[in-house]
């Protein structure tokens, strides 16, 4: 006879959800006794959520029953609350920084309509920057003009710029 199983799920070590999950005689859940290895089999389908906040985390999944029965996960659906109105591609180097926002609404398609509200209020984290004082310039490069520019000072690696209103795209250059 199979033991139970519980399957736990942690974001950066901390544990955000535990479920039990028995392996026999579970209500409105089906289990059957497989005759060839007399072991229980339940199967438990449903989904369990976790809220997990923006930023780069670690999600760990595990049977925390070291002699429980094994668990089979069918899939894993990581899910925005919020739409995402920007997209952005970058690439770093040792000294400089260049990355591209675009408003995801400004696509040919939808130009017919009109032009795309302008996304305001946006943040860009760049990870692994150049240490130092850096410059951060921003091109619109649908009219060819430099934005203001602005200081920023990377912390662990880690610069957090404002971003200016996206209607079209922007392109943004950080230099020490």
């Amino acid at each position: 006879m199979c033991s139970d199983a519980r399957l736990e799920v942690r974001v950066d070590g901390e544990l955000a959800r535990a479920a039990d999950l028995p392996a026999q005689d579970v209500p409105g859940q089906p289990s059957v006794l497989d005759p060839t290895h007399k072991l229980w089999v339940c199967e438990y389908n449903e989904a369990l959520a976790i809220d997990v906040p923006p930023g780069r985390h670690q999600v760990q999944v595990e049977n925390a029953m070291s002699n429980g029965s094994g668990i089979q996960v069918s899939g894993y659906r990581f899910l925005r609350p919020e739409p995402v109105s920007l997209r952005a591609l970058g690439l770093t180097g040792r000294r400089s920084v260049l990355v591209w926002v675009q408003n995801r609404e400004s696509l040919w398609q939808n130009w017919r309509q009109g032009t795309p509200a302008a996304v305001t209020g946006a943040r860009l984290v760049i990870r692994g920057a150049p240490a130092g004082r850096l410059r951060a310039e921003w091109l619109d490069p649908w009219i060819g003009e430099w934005l203001p520019t602005h200081r920023a000072t990377p912390e662990a690696g880690t610069v957090v710029l404002g971003v200016p209103p996206v209607r079209r795209d922007l392109a943004c250059r950080l230099t020490r």
